[in-house]
């Protein structure tokens, strides 16, 4: 989704409030992330939390 709105990842890591790093393991699968990140992420992307969880 952040590559369909063509926002590159530190730019989405700074409107996230998420670590770079962070955001990078998210992306790749490396980490599980908690619902407080999942409601940041969704924010920065401005759709509702759900769309996320949607596979």
């Amino acid at each position: 989704m952040r590559m369909l709105q063509n926002i590159s990842q530190r730019q989405f890591a700074f409107d996230a409030d998420i670590e770079l790093s962070i955001l990078k393991k998210i992306e790749k699968g490396e980490v599980n992330t908690g619902i407080t990140t999942i409601i940041s992420i969704a924010s920065a992307l401005d759709i509702p939390p759900k769309d996320l969880l949607d596979f």
